[in-house]
């Protein structure tokens, strides 16, 4: 099943509202699962599909952070640009929820 979102541009200075999501990422997994923006297809890979499905169900509504879809993951220039962001993008949000596995919800 398609998730469907919008993405919304915010600076930090500006303090928006949003919680973050703290995922264990495994490596070279594959992105098969799509996620609709603003009706154009990305593709994430199938955790962060069953994170997003879980917090969409269980939350309703919210403004989230999740670094797969904020920073570009093919984009090696931005990621040099946006790691370092990290710290204050986790520290400003008004929940941090740490997915360990799977879909089930930590904190």
């Amino acid at each position: 099943m398609d998730i469907e979102a919008e993405f919304d541009y915010h600076r930090l200075e500006d303090h928006p509202a949003y919680d973050a999501i703290s995922y264990v990422w495994g490596t070279n997994l594959p992105r098969n699962s799509r996620l609709i923006l603003h009706g154009k297809q990305f593709l994430i890979t199938q955790r962060v599909h069953d994170i997003l499905d879980s917090i969409g169900s269980s939350f309703g509504t919210r403004d989230i952070w999740i670094d797969c879809i904020c920073t570009s993951q093919d984009d090696t220039g931005e990621k040099k640009h946006q790691i370092p962001k990290m710290v204050e993008v986790y520290k400003n949000a008004v929940y941090v929820r740490a997915f360990l596995q799977g879909r089930r919800i930590v904190g």
